[in-house]
């Protein structure tokens, strides 16, 4: 279930159909489709990868393991980065998603989302420092919760529904705007490989990881396929171009269809999905904090419980020190789309790093579906983060999303710098093996 909810299907469905629609429009559940299928491809690194190592570091061990301290580290800044930005990105969403959705209804005052934001990034940040033993059962009730709410509202839309399957009769298939939204969709799976940060807290790890992996990816990708064709159903054509440009339209429709009590409902399970896709990714990143300490990473830092509980004040701190700037000066949404750049960049950087760890180590093994899988991951991944930040929707934040890694970019480059003189000689990867790859060590 950590898989399942790091993906945050609902939220998926609230949020990032509706960009996928601009391109792709009454063909969003093909591009959805076929997202899925060619995300398998990315997904079977982290599937490979867990099946010969044993450890809660993840990308950051794997590559540090297989492809040298050099790469490692640099994984592991990066993903410092990558995972600490996931918290506040999504606050910044949810706060605008909720106020938004209200404003449909009544007037809401625009310093509500400022409230709302802090207040969400707090209980987060609360609920993950009371341990992993909690967390995990939280998300193992609520992504259930989940996934039947996504069902439920699926059928309901099929039946009370306006269009049938001849809606697709007579229209063209447009191969330029659907390769456009499959980029996106692609990204829609991002984090379904996070149950690898859990290998050292689960029995058999070799067998039990990679098995969570396939099958909560495969669930969720099934259920976000029925999903969008049954919300193209609901409404239909000319539905579907509203929706593109407003993706609140979906509220007035379950509104007008369904009643208030309905889309306070929907409401409530987007931001639930928001919740368990936090909770997911603030397990992931205190876990690999945890095994950075006992990889000597932080120097001579020794306690788990005072750096996981320093990252997380971090990330809370960030996470308030961004909402506060972005109502002052950028807004919501515009910080939303920078941070999911940056966001998105780290993302596909670290998983073309671990993809070539996957080649050394598919190598040894003699797996040739491995090498053309990581091969594929590495390409659709790289022309994915072009189109994302690329596009020509948002010309203008391109060059913040640009501005922003630039400074972020060289507040790193100073940090490690420093960090180089103290730390860096005395960090190793320990990690275990379930094959004997001894040759694949750097």
């Amino acid at each position: 279930m950590q898989s399942f909810t790091s993906i945050g299907p609902m939220l998926d469905i609230a949020a990032l159909f509706s960009v996928i629609a601009i391109y792709s429009g009454i063909f969003l559940p093909v591009v959805v489709l076929l997202s899925f299928l060619l995300s398998y491809s990315t997904m079977n690194t982290a599937y490979r990868l867990s099946n010969v190592f044993i450890t809660n570091g993840g990308y950051y061990s794997y590559v540090g393991k297989v492809l040298g301290k050099r790469t490692g580290v640099f994984t592991g800044i990066i993903y410092l980065l990558y995972g600490s930005l996931v918290l506040p990105n999504i606050s910044l969403f949810i706060s605008n998603f909720i106020v938004a959705s209200i404003d449909v209804f009544m007037p809401v005052q625009l310093w509500m989302e400022i409230i709302i934001a802090i207040m969400f990034s707090s209980m987060i940040v609360l609920f993950v420092s009371r341990g992993l033993k909690l967390t995990i059962k939280y998300i193992v009730l609520t992504g259930i919760m989940e996934l039947f709410f996504i069902l439920i509202m699926s059928y309901l839309f099929f039946v009370h529904g306006v269009v049938g399957f001849g809606i697709y009769s007579g229209r063209s298939f447009d191969l330029n705007g659907m390769w456009l939204g499959l980029l996106f969709g692609i990204l829609a799976f991002a984090g379904g490989s996070s149950s690898i940060f859990l290998s050292d807290n689960v029995k058999a790890p070799e067998k039990t990881i990679p098995r969570s992996i396939f099958y909560s990816y495969t669930v969720s990708g099934v259920v976000m396929v029925i999903s969008s064709l049954s919300l193209v159903f609901f409404i239909g054509y000319g539905g579907i171009v509203s929706y593109s440009i407003n993706p609140f339209f979906i509220v007035n429709m379950i509104s007008k269809r369904f009643g208030i009590y309905v889309v306070l409902i929907y409401i409530f399970f987007t931001v639930l999905s928001a919740s368990n896709l936090c909770v997911s990714y603030l397990n992931a990143l205190s876990n690999v904090t945890r095994k950075m300490v006992s990889d000597n990473f932080f120097g001579t830092l020794k306690s788990r419980d005072k750096a996981t509980t320093t990252l997380l004040s971090f990330v809370l701190l960030l996470s308030i020190t961004l909402e506060l700037f972005s109502y002052n000066y950028l807004g919501y949404f515009n910080m939303f789309v920078i941070l999911a750049g940056i966001v998105s960049l780290s993302y596909i950087l670290i998983h073309v790093i671990t993809n070539i760890a996957l080649l050394k180590v598919a190598g040894k093994l003699n797996s040739l579906s491995s090498k053309i899988l990581s091969l594929t991951s590495t390409i659709i991944l790289s022309i994915s983060f072009y189109y994302s930040v690329a596009d020509i929707t948002f010309p203008l934040i391109l060059s913040d999303i640009l501005f922003g890694i630039s400074v972020i970019s060289t507040i790193l480059v100073i940090t490690y710098l420093y960090w180089r003189k103290t730390t860096y000689n005395l960090i190793e990867f320990n990690v275990r093996e379930s094959l004997h790859l001894s040759d694949t060590d750097p």
